[in-house]
């Protein structure tokens, strides 16, 4: 060996290359290598399309899970809407006289007219009526009547009877002529004629 070969070590890395291909070249060796490279691709199939494979699937589930929640919820929501429309489906032949009893409209001309055709019908006079600045949801009336207390009793009794949702606030009866004899009352009403406005 001379000294350029000793300095480049040459000769030694022509030595431990022959060496090692000779190791290589052995069959136990390339079965051990192809072993080796088999796992380590192996792993690197796992590490790189099993595991986000594996990761995409549990996503997947618990979509399905969160689906599966929300269409029972829908279910139930499907279900309480079909009772709604059973039950609308049975009160709305009385939804007309709903909006007569809370009309949407105050509807002044039609409760004077109810007002006077049932003081008539009991053979009442109406000394004085009038109607007070209205209110979101009622009109407020005071109301003046004269008769037997017999008839303003049944007055009362049919405003409830009425097609119109009346209520009574105040009533004062009063006579002015106690010791006459006379049957004749008065009656101070003060009344809340209700009405629904539309949104």
């Amino acid at each position: 060996m001379n000294l350029s070969e000793k300095l480049t070590g040459r000769t030694s890395y022509h030595q431990y290359y022959g060496r090692l291909k000779m190791l290589l070249d052995r069959p136990a060796t390339k079965v051990s290598s192809l072993a080796t490279l088999t796992i380590f691709t192996v792993i690197g199939f796992i590490s790189f399309a099993i595991l986000p494979t594996f990761k995409t699937i549990a996503s997947l589930k618990r979509e399905i899970e969160d689906a599966k929640t929300v269409e029972a919820k829908l279910q139930q929501k499907i279900y309480s809407l079909n009772q709604a429309e059973t039950l609308f489906g049975q009160v709305s032949p009385n939804l007309d006289s709903l909006n007569q009893v809370l009309p949407a409209e105050p509807g002044l001309e039609r409760l004077a007219w109810q007002l006077h055709w049932l003081a008539s019908s009991r053979q009442l006079t109406i000394a004085s009526g009038s109607f007070s600045e209205f209110e979101p949801d009622f009109i407020p009336v005071s109301l003046t009547l004269t008769g037997s207390y017999p008839d303003l009793k049944a007055f009362i009794g049919d405003l409830n009877r009425l097609d119109r949702l009346i209520g009574v606030d105040e009533l004062v009866i009063s006579s002015k002529s106690v010791r006459s004899g006379s049957n004749t009352l008065t009656a101070n009403l003060k009344l809340k004629a209700f009405y629904l406005p539309t949104l």
